[in-house]
């Protein structure tokens, strides 16, 4: 009986070995091909992860240089048009040193109407005074500076179609020029045509 016992003993035990290793084996060969997969898969998303966040964050410098680059440029170009309107500025003062009232040249009349101003485009501002008085002439002298600014502004600024001012005396100078004689009356300056 122990021999028969021993028999069904070894024979259980080549059974549960046999079926363990025919059982086991392929689950012990799949975790192991499947653990170097599983690695070979967490590598490849770590490195598309990180490819992914450097072209994110390379973009989004890219953005913030032409961002910058843009604002820089538009601050150069600024610097450069008043830079320019400056030394415009300071090559006019500098010719005539000794004189500091500024003369532009223009030649001013009174026309039937009372209105004085300069009715030709001779290159500098309009002037425009509907009620002139002699005692208005100072002040129509300042205003005369305008032109040291205007022209040159005109000069580099393609988007500028008229710059004026009007004066509390009812002064009005205005760059460049136009025939102030054909403006409408009217107070309201919204209306007028180059508004």
């Amino acid at each position: 009986m122990l021999k028969l016992f021993g028999k069904e003993w070894r024979l259980s035990i080549k059974l549960f070995v046999g079926f363990g290793l025919l059982w086991v084996l392929p689950i012990l060969l799949m975790l192991f091909l499947s653990t170097g997969h599983l690695a070979n898969i967490q590598d490849v998303a770590v490195e598309g992860t990180r490819v992914v966040l450097i072209s994110t964050q390379t973009k989004y410098m890219k953005d913030r240089l032409a961002q910058e680059a843009n604002r820089l440029s538009g601050l150069f170009a600024r610097i450069q048009d008043e830079t320019y309107t400056l030394g415009s500025f300071t090559r006019t003062i500098l010719q005539s040193p000794s004189d500091p009232a500024f003369r532009n040249g223009s030649h001013y009349v009174l026309n039937q109407n009372g209105a004085y101003g300069n009715r030709t485009n001779d290159g500098n501002s309009a002037l425009f005074v509907p009620r002139h008085r002699p005692d208005k002439n100072p002040v129509i002298n300042a205003t005369e500076a305008m032109d040291l600014l205007l022209k040159p502004l005109a000069e580099r600024e393609s988007n500028m179609v008229l710059a004026w001012m009007v004066h509390r005396e009812g002064i009005t100078r205005a760059y460049p020029w136009r025939d102030f004689n054909t403006m409408p009356r009217a107070k309201e300056l919204t209306f007028w045509p180059f508004y």
